[in-house]
C-alpha cells in the first residue's frame, strides 16, 4: 500500500515502486542504498523504527529529509510485512540548522568582541559575561557569576547606575548610556561607556538587561588633563589681561601727563618769544631776531607735534560708536570745509563719485577722510592742475574699497610698508610741512572698524590711498545704502 501523501514526498506511484524496488528508487547512491537494505532488514527481523532520520531522494532530484517509523505487522493469515510512516522534517531541520548557526555566530561574537558584553539578571547579578569584560576587571567568568553589577561598581558611581538600572527594569526606559567608573579585582578605578538595554519575555515581562562596555579610562584622564590646562591658561589670560589693562591705564595716564607738561612749556616758549620781538625786536639785531624766529618755529612745532600725538592716542581709545553715514555727504562737505579753510584747496578740481553708505563711527570716518583729503591737497598743491578724486570701488564678492586720489608728487613705492608708521616722512618738511603722524592715526582709526589700508604710487605720478572698513558684526567689510 502507497498513500497519496507517499507519492506527494517521493514524486514515485505504487506502480512505480513496486516496479523499481523502494529503497533502489528513493535513495540515490549506492552507500545510501545498502544502509536502507540493512534497516528494512532489521525491520523484518522484528526491530521498531522510531524517528530515525533517512534522507531520501525524489523522482525529480530534491533531497528530502523524513523520520521514519515502523514495525513489523502480521495479516489474518499469519503472512507479515512492514508498517511504515514518513514525516517530512525537510524544512524544520533546515530552520533547526540556520537557528545553530546563528547562535555559533552570536556566540562568537559575544566571546571575540573587543569591548565587554554581559547579560545581567533583574536582581543585578551577572547571567554571561564575555572574555573582554573578564580582562577589563581581571577576574574569571566564574568569579562573576557570583558578583552583582553593584560589586563592580566604584562607589562614585552606585547611585547613578542603580538609578538608571532600577528605571530600565521597571520599563520607565528601554535603553540607557552612562559614563561611570568600574573597580578592577585590584582595586583600581577606570571609567567606561555603559550602553545597556532591555530583553523581554513574549509577555512583555523583562528578561535581562544586555550591556556593551567601553574602556574610556586614558580619553576620559585626556579630558581632564585638558580642563585643568584650560582652567591654567584662562587664569593666566585673565591675569595677563588684568595686568596689561593696568599697564595701558598707567601708560595712558603717564603719557598725558608727560604731553600736559611737554606742550605747555613750549607754548610758553613761543608765547615769550613772540612778545619778545614784538616789544624789544628794534633793539635786537637781525642775528637775534633770526634766532627767534626760529625759537618760535620750533616751539610751535613740538606744541603742534604734541597735540597730534595727543590726538593719536585719544582716538586710539575712543570706542566706536556705530550709525548709518552717507560716505558722498561726508565727502563732499569735507571738500567744502578744506576750500574755506586752505586757498590751496580751492584751486582743486574735486571729483566725488558715488559711494555705498557704511554703518560705522561718523566722527572717526570723518577723521579718516579729512586726514586722506588734507594730504591729497598737501601734496598736490604744485601740479599745475590740482586733482583731487574721492570714490569707492566693490567686486562681486569682495568688501567695497574707498579711495582717494590725488595727482600730486607721489611717492617712492619702495617706502610704502612704512608709509603708515607714525613719524614717516618721504618728503621735505619745509616744502611739505607735517608731523608724520596723520596717516598713521588713518590706518588705527581705520583697523578699529576692522578695515586695511594700503597706497599706490611714484614719484611724480601722483598717489591713490584705499581703505576698507568692517561696518558690520557679521564680519562683512561693507554695507550699502
Amino acid at each position: 500500500v502507497w498513500n497519496p501523501a507517499m507519492e506527494s514526498l517521493t514524486g514515485y506511484t505504487l506502480d512505480e515502486i513496486n516496479r523499481l524496488g523502494w529503497y533502489q528508487t528513493v535513495y540515490s547512491d549506492p552507500a545510501a542504498k545498502e544502509r536502507a537494505r540493512l534497516r528494512i532488514a532489521r525491520i523484518f527481523a522484528g526491530e521498531h523504527l522510531r524517528g530515525e532520520e533517512w534522507t531520501i531522494t525524489r523522482k525529480d532530484g530534491e533531497s528530502r529529509t523524513v523520520l521514519f517509523y515502523s514495525a513489523p505487522v502480521a495479516d489474518s493469515s499469519g503472512a507479515g510485512h512492514v508498517l511504515a510512516v514518513m514525516h517530512d522534517v525537510t524544512e524544520q531541520m533546515a530552520a533547526k540548522a540556520a537557528l545553530r548557526e546563528s547562535e555559533a555566530r552570536f556566540r562568537a561574537t559575544f566571546e571575540r568582541a573587543p569591548v565587554g558584553v554581559v547579560n545581567v539578571a533583574p536582581d543585578g547579578h551577572f547571567i554571561d559575561v564575555n572574555q573582554s569584560f573578564c580582562d577589563l576587571l581581571g577576574y574569571s567568568p566564574a568569579e562573576l557569576m557570583e558578583m552583582t553589577t553593584l560589586d563592580v561598581t566604584h562607589p562614585d558611581s552606585l547611585a547613578e547606575s542603580a538609578r538608571m538600572t532600577r528605571r530600565l527594569f521597571a520599563g520607565e526606559i528601554s535603553s540607557f548610556v552612562l559614563e561611570k567608573q568600574y573597580l578592577r579585582r585590584d582595586g583600581r578605578p577606570f571609567w567606561v561607556i555603559l550602553s545597556a538595554g532591555l530583553v523581554r519575555a513574549p509577555d512583555g515581562s523583562p528578561l535581562h538587561a544586555i550591556g556593551v562596555i567601553e574602556d574610556i579610562d586614558r580619553r576620559r584622564h585626556a579630558e581632564d588633563a585638558l580642563v585643568r590646562l584650560k582652567d591654567q591658561l584662562e587664569a593666566i589670560v585673565t591675569k595677563r589681561t588684568r595686568d596689561l589693562v593696568d599697564a595701558n591705564a598707567e601708560l595712558q595716564t603717564i603719557t598725558y601727563t608727560l604731553a600736559h607738561d611737554l606742550r605747555q612749556p613750549a607754548r610758553h616758549v613761543a608765547g615769550f618769544a613772540r612778545l619778545l620781538n614784538e616789544s624789544y625786536g628794534s633793539l635786537i639785531p637781525d642775528k637775534g631776531r633770526h634766532w627767534l624766529a626760529l625759537m618760535t618755529a620750533s616751539a610751535e612745532r613740538q606744541a603742534e607735534l604734541i597735540g597730534d600725538m595727543l590726538v593719536y592716542m585719544r582716538l586710539g581709545y575712543k570706542d566706536v560708536v556705530r550709525e548709518p553715514i552717507d560716505m558722498c555727504e561726508l565727502a563732499q562737505e569735507l571738500c567744502k570745509a578744506a576750500c574755506d579753510e586752505d586757498e590751496r584747496a580751492a584751486r582743486v578740481a574735486w571729483q566725488v563719485g558715488n559711494m555705498p553708505a557704511v554703518t560705522g563711527d561718523r566722527a572717526l570716518i570723518r577723521v579718516i577722510l579729512s586726514n586722506l583729503i588734507g594730504n591729497a591737497v598737501k601734496y598736490s598743491a604744485h601740479a599745475e592742475a590740482p586733482r583731487v578724486d574721492i570714490g569707492a570701488t566693490q567686486e562681486q564678492g569682495r568688501p567695497c574699497t574707498y579711495f582717494v586720489r590725488d595727482n600730486g608728487v607721489g611717492f617712492d613705492p619702495a617706502g610704502t610698508p612704512q608709509l603708515f608708521g607714525l613719524f614717516q616722512r618721504f618728503h621735505d618738511p619745509v616744502e611739505y610741512p607735517g608731523n608724520g603722524i596723520g596717516l598713521a592715526i588713518v590706518k588705527r582709526l581705520v583697523e578699529k572698524h576692522g578695515g586695511r589700508t594700503w597706497a599706490e604710487s611714484a614719484p611724480g605720478a601722483g598717489a591713490t590711498f584705499y581703505f576698507t572698513l568692517q561696518t558690520e558684526d557679521t564680519g562683512d567689510e561693507h554695507r550699502t545704502a
